[in-house]
């Protein structure tokens, strides 16, 4: 099986105050609770890079983590650390059936996957080529409820295709803010 870089993926956004000292940058530091301790994780190394995504594959599944950004300026001064918020990730999201590399008659291809504490909606994403950075999927991306936990695959040509299934803790997976991937499975259409 094919899994992505990493299970779990904080991801920060921030706005900056535009009066005071010139920003260069921001430092990000994560901890295990609002009074730390912290480690730096990254920066942010433009003014106008107000986004930092943590995707440190030492992070777990269903492990809440705090963050605070501090801004710095070319002279070495820094900010006043911001109030630490919470990233609480969702626990891992399972793929059920088919296995992976199975061959599924077209018409009734359906694929599962297990209901994920926390997740109030998911998304079968499906790819006709093995995925990387920059391809595009396939088909109509469904948004399922919370209580649906399979997608019949429907209105695709005989092939080969890969999908994964990603969980979010929104109804509305643009407005999350905090979702599980599942690793690529692949599934012969005949």
């Amino acid at each position: 099986m094919r899994a992505p870089s990493s299970l779990v993926e904080n991801d920060l956004y921030w706005y900056a105050d535009p009066g005071g000292t010139e920003v260069n940058g921001y430092n990000v530091y994560r901890g295990g609770s609002t009074k730390g301790p912290f480690t730096m994780v990254g920066a942010a190394l433009d003014p106008y890079m107000l986004f930092f995504y943590d995707n440190d594959p030492s992070l777990q599944p269903g492990t809440p983590q705090y963050y605070t950004v501090c801004s710095f300026a070319a002279g070495g001064a820094t900010s006043n650390a911001a109030v630490p918020v919470l990233a609480n990730p969702l626990p891992r999201c399972i793929l059920n059936t088919p296995a992976d590399g199975a061959t599924v008659p077209v018409g009734s291809a359906t694929v599962s996957w297990t209901a994920v504490p926390g997740a109030l909606s998911y998304v079968v994403t499906k790819f006709n080529a093995e995925p990387t950075f920059n391809i595009l999927s396939v088909g109509s991306n469904i948004t399922h409820t919370a209580t649906d936990t399979s997608e019949k695959l429907t209105g695709l040509a005989p092939g080969n295709y890969w999908w994964s299934v990603s969980a979010y803790d929104t109804a509305d997976p643009n407005q999350a803010r905090a979702a599980a991937f599942t690793e690529y499975r692949k599934i012969t259409l005949q």
